[in-house]
């Protein structure tokens, strides 16, 4: 099991991917460095990673202009290939993405991804589905989860993704665990699930 992380070091303008390893949940090995980054020219965010065929893909976001996807390769996991840009379609121009994950099925790539209005400073995000053949040739994100309408509580603003694909015999289920806040409450996490998007 390998468990990745983003940190962010504001005073040196440094963003860094890191893990840790184990092999039974309880004894992690030292943490590592897998892509250290200039922030002023790519501030990586919300990394999606996949090993298969002996290979790590890595998609991240670009926290720069439109903020589009960026897509690396790499056979040890530390040594990457020079990112290649992908600009996902939106329902908007202005959308811009913020969180993502990427799952490997069946259909494909399957990309989850919260994006945000510019100039909104994400007070409001919608949650997109979008799929590809390929790693880099996403069709045009759908709308599969919205802010609920405004209540005593507040406007409920989802922040963060993360999903995967459980099978079990003839049977898939979608799970989608995503983070929320309102003005009036603390942050907090949910758990959906769905037999199809």
């Amino acid at each position: 099991l390998e468990c990745y992380w983003r940190q962010v070091d504001n005073r040196t303008r440094i963003d860094k991917i890191m893990k840790r390893t184990t092999t039974d949940g309880i004894h992690w090995s030292k943490a590592q460095n897998v892509l250290v980054s200039d922030a002023r020219t790519d501030r990586i965010l919300s990394p999606a990673i996949i090993y298969e065929n002996g290979q790590y893909k890595m998609w991240t976001v670009n926290c720069k202009s439109k903020f589009p996807v960026l897509y690396r390769e790499s056979k040890d996991g530390f040594h990457w290939t020079t990112p290649s840009t992908i600009q996902l379609k939106y329902p908007s121009d202005r959308l811009r993405s913020w969180h993502l994950d990427v799952i490997h099925t069946e259909k494909g790539y399957e990309m989850l991804v919260v994006a945000f209005y510019k100039g909104h400073r994400h007070r409001e995000m919608n949650l997109y589905y979008t799929s590809s053949k390929n790693e880099h040739d996403f069709k045009k994100c759908i709308t599969i989860l919205k802010p609920s309408e405004k209540e005593k509580h507040g406007t409920t603003v989802v922040f963060t993704v993360a999903a995967f694909l459980w099978k079990m015999e003839f049977i898939v289920m979608y799970f989608l665990f995503y983070g929320y806040v309102c003005p009036s409450c603390f942050e907090m996490f949910a758990l959906s699930k769905w037999q199809s998007i």
